[in-house]
């Protein structure tokens, strides 16, 4: 499981604040990954998703991995992927037999792939396109390690009301139940990446 924020990470803002020094490590790990799956959840993405990029160690230089993930064409020409560092060069995209046309020299844009200029030809909607990659990120972004942190010590702070009546003085803003900070952090990721694979 892919987690967002480590447990240092988490108890040096953790003792900032006022988590106490004494709460045992295992507790941290939960607590990071449940945070973690909770970001996946409310950005309305798969678990995992914001993963940082896999690397195969096992070589005197490590080399990036590469699996397959399938997605729907639009009916455009922009077919949205996941989050990628770069597509297999051997038979990165792939499509269903009957697919009408081949599959063009595409533009990669950001994360996604662009239909070249052409009198015919689109990313036909409904239609499964399999994309081979190494996913993820090269490093999971700042805000959201930031995030992931901030929902670990709420869920900490929740979790007994002793911890609550201990903190009330240290809670920022606390809207549907979660920290006021997370949510543009939440809203700018599922904006931008809900919803886009059928399946990893």
């Amino acid at each position: 499981m892919a987690i967002y924020a480590t447990v240092e990470q988490i108890k040096s803002l953790g003792f900032q604040t006022d988590a106490p020094a004494s709460i045992d490590t295992t507790v941290w790990e939960l607590l990071a990954d449940a945070a973690s799956r909770e970001f996946d959840s409310l950005c309305e993405v798969r678990e995992n998703f914001f993963q940082a990029a896999e690397y195969d160690d096992s070589e005197p230089t490590p080399l990036p991995v590469y699996t397959n993930r399938t997605f729907f064409g639009n009916g455009t020409t922009i077919l949205k992927l996941e989050p990628f560092i770069e597509l297999n060069p051997s038979a990165p995209v792939t499509a269903e037999d009957d697919f009408a046309y081949d599959i063009p020299a595409y533009i990669i844009s950001g994360d996604s792939l662009l239909w070249p200029r052409s009198p015919i030809g689109q990313w036909t909607a409904d239609f499964v396109f399999t994309v081979s990659a190494q996913w993820g990120f090269l490093m999971i972004p700042a805000d959201i390690t930031l995030a992931v942190i901030k929902l670990a010590l709420n869920a900490w702070r929740l979790s007994d009301p002793v911890n609550a009546e201990q903190t009330e003085s240290n809670l920022e803003a606390v809207i549907d139940g979660l920290p006021a900070s997370v949510w543009p952090i939440v809203e700018k990721y599922r904006q931008k990446y809900s919803q886009r694979a059928i399946f990893a």
